[in-house]
Formats: C-alpha cells, sequence, structure tokens
C-alpha cells in the first residue's frame, strides 16, 4: 500500500491484493475521504501462464485508473509513486 498526494491535495491510497490460487491480482483505489472514490481493477492470469506479483500489479493498476478517468497528470503522479515504491522490474 502507498498513498499519492496530487498537486490539489487530494490524497489517493494504492492498495493490492492477491489471488494466487486463482491467478488475479486486485488494485484498490481509494480516496481519503469520507464518501470518496473507490475503484477496484483486477488482472486475471490465463492458466496456461505461470501467474507473477509484479505484471498483475501493473495490469490491475492501469484497469482501475482507465476506470477512475483520472486526468494524465494523475496518473502519471500514480505511476511515479508505483515505481518509487516497487522499482521498475519486468
Amino acid at each position: 500500500m502507498y498513498r499519492i498526494t496530487d498537486g490539489n491535495g487530494n490524497s489517493l491510497r494504492v492498495r493490492f491484493k492477491h489471488d494466487m490460487p486463482n491467478g488475479r491480482t486486485y488494485c484498490i483505489l481509494d480516496e481519503d475521504k469520507p464518501i470518496g472514490l473507490r475503484v477496484v481493477g483486477q488482472a486475471k492470469c490465463h492458466p496456461g501462464d505461470m501467474y507473477c506479483k509484479n505484471t498483475g500489479r501493473k495490469v490491475a493498476l492501469a484497469k482501475a485508473l482507465r476506470v477512475a478517468a483520472f486526468p494524465r497528470t494523475v496518473r502519471g503522479i500514480v505511476w511515479n509513486g508505483y515505481f518509487a515504491k516497487r522499482g521498475k522490474t519486468n
């Protein structure tokens, strides 16, 4: 989990949940407000492929950001926070 603050002072929490037996990774985006945005992105691994947490996190985050329809600047801030936390692997 990590938190991102955009230029407008809005705070966003990014979390990941891994369901390895079913080959799924979930990304949950939450705004730190009482009634804030909550978006879930899901990555599903093909049964013939090897499960990879790094790939699952990236695909799930990309899907969550697409659903949330954030402006490009906010998406960039979220991705920069992800790479600062996890490093540029895969």
